[in-house]
């Protein structure tokens, strides 16, 4: 699967961002084109959330964060994308796309830039953010972390946070790291990296995470 990034529109255009989704057929070696605009710049559809519809899109975007699940859904989180007025911002909108149905949701965040992060109270959530890393585990829980947005207070920078997104409870919950930017990390036990974006990460067979690299804060 395939969705948006920078690049070339149906008409030949390249000067801006995308929000097509495609899927690759392994078996008969085609591309699809499920979902999303021919169009650069689309600011996407949607009335609400929870509202599953097949006429609903995220907007355009780069730098976001994707994963898929047990059932196997798409989720979209974040990025640098367009906004409804047209301009673009850093996001905090989370979507999920259900193949079977071929629908797109928006299941929660802000479809605007600079949302702060809430980390504390009943329902906690990330800031808008770009740059992230994700994973998910062998329960099909879907884990982010770091990259470059806005903090519990609205200031922007580097980022050093753990979410952990319950697709079973729909609930966000932070974990670990600092809720304001550019936080130096710590190098003793336990450790807590620096804050960063644009990092290398993957997962090995034990359902660890690991990151390296990076743009990022050194520890001082």
């Amino acid at each position: 699967w395939l969705f948006g990034g920078r690049g070339v529109n149906a008409a030949g255009d390249e000067t801006g961002i995308l929000n097509d989704l495609w899927k690759y057929d392994l078996r008969t070696g085609r591309w699809a084109w499920m979902a999303g605009s021919q169009r650069l710049n689309d600011a996407g559809r949607a009335s609400g959330v929870a509202q599953p519809n097949k006429n609903f899109a995220p907007s355009a975007r780069i730098e976001g964060v994707t994963w898929t699940d047990q059932q196997g859904r798409l989720w979209l989180f974040g990025g640098e994308g367009i906004q409804p007025s047209g301009l673009l911002g850093t996001l905090n909108d989370f979507w999920v796309y259900r193949p079977g149905d071929s629908t797109w949701t928006w299941v929660d965040g802000l479809r605007r830039e600079g949302a702060p992060g809430r980390y504390q109270g009943n329902q906690p959530y990330p800031g808008s953010r770009r740059n992230s890393a994700a994973f998910t585990d062998r329960e099909g829980d879907l884990w982010l972390f770091g990259g470059d947005g806005y903090d519990a207070n609205g200031d922007f920078g580097f980022l050093n946070d753990l979410w952990e997104y319950d697709v079973s409870a729909n609930q966000w919950r932070y974990l670990n790291g600092s809720p304001t930017v550019n936080d130096n990390g710590d190098t003793s036990a336990p450790r807590l990296p620096s804050a960063r974006a644009g990092m290398f990460y993957w997962t090995d067979p034990g359902n660890r995470f690991w990151v390296f690299g990076g743009f990022w804060l050194d520890a001082q």
